[in-house]
């Protein structure tokens, strides 16, 4: 599955990484946060299905050179032969509490 590919990737890259779901978890900061937003078979009956998945980066500051470091590493991952289309279709950044939260949403098309 593309959230267990993308997971393995950014934490042999050297990110921590946990699956979104299970905040008691999050024990380390910064840290990346990898969840399944939304999945659909759009062009039945052809077997094409697009993933949306929510990754999120949680600071304890804005750190700019980490983001960019994030998103580089995320477009070197190999996502497989099945693969017609991997890119990154939103982002936003807020202040929640005491940690900067920065969000990128990801469209996976695999055939």
């Amino acid at each position: 599955m593309i959230m267990d590919r993308v997971i393995s990737h950014l934490r042999n890259s050297g990110f921590t990484v946990y699956k979104a779901g299970n905040n008691s978890d999050i024990e380390r900061k910064p840290c990346v946060v990898i969840g399944m937003a939304g999945y659909t078979q759009p062009w039945a009956p052809l077997p094409a299905r697009e993933y949306t998945l929510s990754m999120i980066l949680i600071n304890n500051r804005s750190d700019s050179e980490m983001e960019r470091s994030l998103v580089e590493t995320l477009f070197r991952l190999d996502c497989g032969e099945q693969c017609d289309f991997f890119n990154i279709t939103d982002y936003s950044a807020a202040l929640d509490d005491d940690d900067w939260v920065t969000t990128w949403t990801l469209r996976y098309i695999e055939r």
